[in-house]
């Protein structure tokens, strides 16, 4: 099973959709608005998006996934980041930056990997960002890691290195994919177990293989096969 990232470099960017009118006759809005507006409230204007977009990093680095989140502070964005080296990607690592309600960075970006091994996949909800530490680049076991934006906390949720892909979160409740490919399992953890000893908890796999899980309040979803 491969470490998935993507092998060539980009920036993130952050866009907040505000509407805008254009005045139009009302006998031309069918014509007049166009494919990308409409008169929704049917007040003879047409309704458009503006888009304003705000560069979120510019390091040069490989950087994915890209995930919102929202703590009492602020918004901010997580993303993985990896330096190309001469022959290949070097290990990432995770970063967090807060953004303002409008979308612009705020400050600079804050580390919320712990500095070692290869970190990847991330996700967030609320306080927390967890993600795959995995012990290098090439390898696919570690360990899936919670980081809290509020006091900077990193925390190992499994108890010992296995072979993972990706984990998402909401709230308190953590799924992520485990298992060499072929026969990998979806495992759910709640994080008020942290410190308990309680163990996280198989979903469904590995005959036939679970994968891609996602996570809402309620439910979890993942694909079979």
């Amino acid at each position: 099973m491969k470490n998935r990232y993507s092998p060539f470099s980009f920036t993130l960017a952050c866009i907040a959709l505000t509407a805008w009118a254009v005045p139009s006759a009302s006998a031309q809005l069918a014509d007049s608005c166009g494919p990308f507006g409409g008169d929704d409230d049917n007040d003879g204007i047409c309704d458009f998006v503006e888009l304003d977009t705000y560069q979120v990093t510019a390091t040069g680095t490989v950087e994915s996934t890209p995930r919102l989140g929202r703590d009492d502070t602020s918004l901010y964005v997580v993303y993985s980041a990896q330096v190309l080296g001469s022959l290949n990607l070097e290990d990432g690592q995770i970063y967090m930056q807060r953004l303002t309600d409008e979308g612009a960075p705020v400050g600079a970006p804050v580390l919320a990997s712990d500095g070692t091994g290869n970190n990847l996949l991330n996700d967030a909800s609320g306080s927390k960002i967890v993600y795959s530490a995995f012990e290098s680049v090439g390898s696919n076991t570690g360990v899936v890691r919670l980081y809290d934006t509020e006091t900077g906390v990193v925390t190992d949720i499994m108890p010992f290195p296995e072979a993972i892909v990706e984990a998402r979160i909401s709230g308190d409740a953590v799924v992520w994919v485990q298992g060499e490919a072929g026969s990998t399992w979806v495992v759910y953890y709640n994080l008020a177990w942290l410190g308990t000893g309680a163990l996280p908890i198989v979903l469904a796999g590995p005959s036939p293989a679970a994968t891609d899980p996602e996570i809402g309040t309620d439910f979890v979803v993942w694909q079979e096969g």
